[in-house]
Formats: structure tokens, C-alpha cells, sequence
């Protein structure tokens, strides 16, 4: 899927990636990508709200990873101004939606659902993006996620439940407890 609801408006190594459709008015999630680079995200769509640098050429190889090849020619052919930007989704960038809908859920759930699985599927979130944002997953969280780990795994054990193929089914290990400075 293409699309061409996004502006990049660029002065030298100073980059925005704007959405322009109308806002949901759901609360977006920012999450950072490197230093310089950041990506507003709303759950409920497939496009970034906005993706920001303020240095486009130490964050160009995470742009083209997330957006394309494409995406960061155009760019670089197109230089300052404000202009379309066509958008073809990524694996790396269907990982950070991943990631914001998780962390969005995590945040602002509005159902009943149970703290520590949200917990746990933000931790798995955290790990499959951990090269894209550089950050580790939250020790804390790790703490909220266990008892939720543990019942899986003894669903796996009783083979209640089988674990998704090419995944790991091995115990949980006590997570570390969290150290304050």
C-alpha cells in the first residue's frame, strides 16, 4: 500500500513527516527511535501522526528501515521544502506500530482486560523493536508481566496451549528485581 497522505517539510538536516488526514482525537503515543528521531503514533491507523529528526543525516539509514528506500530517495532527490511524501509500510515499521498499539493499550486501555498480560504483550512488543529504538525492555513491567508468564507457561506444560511456531516455550526466569539509584 502506497499512499500520499504524508508532507515531509525539510530545511537542511531538519525533518518532519506530517500525516494529513484528520485526527481521531484518540491520545497518540511518541515513541523514540534514536537521539534525534521520534514517531507520534495513533493507534488506530497505519500512518505516523508525525516523525521528526533534527538531524535527517545520522537518522537517514533508521528512516529508509522504517519507511523505505523510496521514501528516503524521494527525500533526498526532492532537498528543502515542503512537498508529498509517498509511504510504503515496512516490516520495521509494522514493528513500531506494533509497539505504540501495545504500549497505547497499556496506557489508556479502556476495557477490563488483565493488567499483567497487557504487561506481557508490551514487554514482547519492547523486544522485537529493542533495534530499532535502542532501548530495553522495562524491568519493571518484567516484575507486572511474571504471573502472567507463569500461568502461560503451565497452560504450555499441561498442553492446555501450544506456543506459536518458532517461538521459545522455555520456563520463565524470576525477573530481576528492579534496583532504585
Amino acid at each position: 500500500m502506497t499512499t500520499e497522505k504524508l508532507t515531509v517539510t525539510r530545511t537542511g538536516d531538519t525533518l518532519a513527516i506530517t500525516n494529513t488526514a484528520p485526527s481521531t482525537g484518540l491520545p497518540t503515543i511518541v515513541i523514540t527511535l534514536g537521539p534525534t528521531l521520534t514517531a507520534e503514533i495513533n493507534p488506530s491507523s497505519d500512518l505516523p501522526v508525525r516523525i521528526t529528526t533534527e538531524d535527517y543525516t545520522h537518522d537517514k539509514q533508521r528512516i529508509d528501515t522504517l519507511l523505505s528506500t523510496d521514501t528516503t530517495t524521494h527525500i533526498d532527490t526532492t532537498g528543502d521544502g515542503t512537498y508529498p511524501l509517498p509511504f510504503t509500510p515496512t516490516p520495521a515499521w509494522n514493528t513500531v506500530l506494533d509497539l505504540a498499539q501495545q504500549q497505547w493499550q497499556f496506557r489508556w486501555n479502556p476495557l477490563p482486560l488483565d493488567p499483567e498480560l497487557l504487561a506481557l504483550d508490551l514487554l514482547r512488543a519492547q523486544h522485537e523493536a529493542i533495534t530499532l529504538t535502542e532501548n530495553l525492555p522495562d524491568r519493571h513491567l518484567a516484575l507486572t508481566a511474571y504471573p502472567a508468564a507463569q500461568t502461560l507457561q503451565r497452560l504450555i506444560d499441561a498442553n492446555t496451549i501450544t506456543p506459536k511456531p518458532g517461538t521459545s516455550s522455555s520456563k520463565p526466569s524470576r525477573p530481576p528485581t528492579p534496583t532504585h539509584p
